[in-house]
């Protein structure tokens, strides 16, 4: 009996040592899980403006490239280009020595010549049909009207029905205006002849006059009969004018055989074939551009397909980037990109896109696009062949939801960030749109811009971690799953440890309630 007492005091003593012990050890554990609360860092949600970027790199090419080369074998007389020069179209940049020709370009000035004065008589005689038929046209014309003017003399009268009356009109309007004037002058006749009213109504009278005669002789001109002389003259008209068609179609008959346009062109090209024989001696810049390379110096032997100079467009630089298909639907002509080089530390340049390629190639697993960026701002600094990377601007969203992506954790598909009112962090789940580099779009959630979230919550979700846990988050109160989150609503934190303790309270599924406080 004494030996049983025993027992269970020993018992009972081990019971009550391992029961300290382990609650200090849970207090101990909740005393540094609220340290590390208190000594976290929170940052405010705010509304802004989020981008949405493509990564690509790419090399660096000019507008235009050319390596210009020697088409004959000679001796280079000149090079007239040094590296960095600027040329311009058709500019000669480097010629051979003329006093060691190969045949052809010597048989080309030779037969230059005689192409040309053949090509030469063709034109003419085309010159001369185009003249003969421009005289046909114009002795037609002219024999038209003196056949007009011969047939009118035909008739009883000088003019038709329609120019008689017509004639007869103005004549009558002239007589109105004269019988109107005249009433006028007589009534200022008796001023005196220096007073101007009389001597205007006389010079108005005097033009009156003028006109009625003028209108009197026409009417009677146009009904009187032709004369023998008029008559005889007008003939003489018709048959000067059938004299010089009948000529102007006699010329065209003459030339009308004459060169086709295809014989023509065949002439001109002879002569274009025998002066770029002749101008190979001398090479010329395809496009304005810089001199870039020159390969050559006067002395030495070429051949035909040796390299002279490398010209460069440098008005316009280009970055060649491969973009993953992945990202190609998000590329368009026209978006922005921020461009740097390693080769230019700490300066950015800024550029567009102008060409979105519509065919890919694929590469150890992979598909990518060509894209095309245009850099605005280049500057010397830039150097064609430098590696770029470019930042591409694909979209830009306006006054939406933000949070510190650091301040998000995900879970079983299920992000979370915490939200810390009265010093204490709850878990808040959240749906995440567009990402930059440090902001994330919040979707949804129960998120309201000025609110305060952890900055970096994995130090308080390792401390919820560590064994016992559970009976920690008791003690603090109650832990609920996030809000929103597939666990339901858990209950809200109802004590600490030495504070007064509400009754349990639990969700579907949900954690412990608060603790009965001590």
């Amino acid at each position: 009996m004494k030996f049983l007492k025993r027992f269970w005091w020993v018992f009972l003593i081990v019971l009550v040592v391992l029961g300290g012990g382990y609650i200090y050890l849970q207090y101990r554990q909740m005393q540094q899980f609220q340290s590390a609360v208190a000594a976290m860092q929170t940052v405010r949600v705010t509304k802004g403006s989020i981008a949405t970027t493509v990564g690509a790199t790419g090399s660096v090419r000019a507008s235009q490239s050319a390596v210009v080369n020697w088409t004959l074998e000679g001796q280079v007389g000149s090079v007239l280009v040094e590296e960095g020069d600027t040329v311009k179209t058709g500019q000669i940049i480097a010629s051979l020595s003329t006093s060691n020709l190969p045949d052809n370009v010597v048989k080309a000035q030779t037969q230059l010549t005689t192409d040309q004065q053949a090509l030469e008589d063709l034109k003419a005689s085309q010159v001369d049909l185009a003249s003969a038929q421009q005289a046909i046209s114009t002795a037609q014309n002219a024999l038209t009207k003196a056949k007009q003017k011969r047939a009118w003399l035909d008739s009883p009268t000088r003019g038709d029905q329609v120019s008689i009356t017509a004639a007869q009109a103005s004549y009558d309007l002239a007589k109105q205006e004269y019988d109107h004037l005249k009433e006028s002058y007589n009534k200022v006749s008796r001023l005196d002849p220096s007073d101007l009213k009389r001597i205007n109504s006389a010079i108005a009278l005097q033009q009156a006059q003028t006109q009625l005669d003028k209108t009197w002789r026409e009417f009677n001109y146009l009904k009187g009969k032709p004369t023998d002389e008029e008559i005889a003259t007008a003939q003489a008209a018709v048959d000067l004018a059938q004299a010089q068609y009948d000529d102007a179609v006699r010329a065209y008959e003459r030339f009308k055989n004459g060169p086709t346009a295809a014989e023509i062109s065949a002439a001109e090209a002879r002569v274009a074939a025998d002066q770029g024989v002749i101008d190979s001696v001398n090479l010329k810049a395809p496009f304005d551009g810089v001199v870039t390379e020159v390969n050559a110096y006067a002395g030495e032997s070429v051949s035909a397909g040796d390299a002279v100079v490398r010209i460069d467009d440098l008005s316009k630089v280009y970055i060649d980037l491969t973009v993953s298909e992945v990202d190609i639907n998000s590329i368009q002509v026209g978006q922005a990109a921020e461009i740097t080089f390693d080769a230019i530390p700490g300066k950015a340049y800024t550029g567009k896109i102008v060409e979105v390629g519509v065919v890919g190639s694929s590469s150890s697993g992979s598909v990518n696009f060509p894209v095309t960026v245009q850099i605005t701002d280049a500057d010397p600094s830039v150097k064609t062949g430098m590696t770029a990377s470019a930042t591409i601007t694909t979209s830009t969203l306006e006054d939406i939801l933000l949070v510190q992506t650091k301040s998000i954790q995900t879970a079983n598909n299920q992000k979370t960030v915490f939200l810390v009112r009265g010093g204490q962090p709850r878990p808040v789940a959240v749906q995440t749109g567009a990402t930059s580099d440090s902001l994330t779009q919040i979707v949804s959630g129960s998120l309201q811009e000025g609110d305060q979230v952890l900055a970096n919550p994995s130090t308080l979700t390792t401390a919820a971690n560590r064994p016992a846990g559970f009976f920690l988050f008791g003690l603090l109160g109650g832990g609920p799953p996030p809000e929103g989150g597939p666990g339901g609503a858990g209950g809200p934190p109802s004590g600490g440890p030495a504070g007064g303790g509400g009754p349990p309270s639990t969700g579907p599924n949900g954690g412990a309630g608060g603790a009965p406080g001590g």
